[in-house]
């Protein structure tokens, strides 16, 4: 799995100055002064809450295959999106969360330790990871979003707690925030995760 490129935030446009300023060939069409500040013609202000939408569904180990895939906050790399390992529902016992490919998850213990993942496939994760669905054709966005050092200093901000802080998915989900639907780089980028996670997720 080494041929396989990783893939880190500043691989994508993570706000909508560095579109401008740094891959302008991204965006197309003139840039607008809006009453929050410029924004490229079809882009529009929203909330983290417009680009995904946090899943709470529990699920005891024992009610799932023994293979299914279990990401805790251990297998969740700093500062890369790429999932490269993970374990097994049958090595844990307490309740964990579901997820499903193309699903994003959020370290929410300590969350600046900067572990926010995209799934290449179905799984498990500890409840210590918030689980947000990306609303269909913003999944690159969202993925940016979450991952661009200035969400993690939100959620470090506005976390609960001093010796083991934890970020709050409603708070997270309230951040101001720029989209638009269906960017070419999303596809592109996505594709190439979803190879080498879907190859990680096979039987190990």
């Amino acid at each position: 799995m080494s041929d396989w490129p990783s893939f880190t935030i500043e691989d994508l446009c993570v706000s909508v100055v560095d579109c401008v300023n740094r891959t302008a060939p991204v965006v197309e069409g003139p840039i607008l002064d809006t009453p929050d500040g410029p924004l490229p013609e079809g882009w529009t202000w929203g909330a983290f809450r417009d680009l995904a939408r946090e899943v709470r569904q529990t699920v005891s180990p024992d009610d799932v295959p023994p293979d299914t895939p279990y990401v805790g906050l251990e297998h969740m790399p700093r500062r890369s999106f790429t999932l490269d390992q993970h374990g097994q529902a049958e090595e844990v016992s307490s309740l964990k969360s579901r997820f499903q490919r193309s699903d994003i998850l959020f370290g929410k213990i300590r969350p600046y330790f900067h572990k926010v993942v995209w799934a290449g496939f179905d799984g498990v994760s500890s409840t210590d990871a918030i689980v947000w669905r990306p609303v269909a054709g913003l999944a690159a966005q969202a993925l940016a979003t979450a991952s661009s050092d200035a969400f993690v200093a939100y959620s470090v901000q506005t976390s609960n707690g001093t010796k083991m802080p934890r970020a709050k998915g409603a708070r997270l989900g309230m951040l101001p925030t720029t989209f638009r639907s269906r960017r070419k780089i999303s596809s592109r980028v996505l594709l190439l995760n979803s190879a080498r996670s879907s190859a990680v997720a096979a039987p190990i």
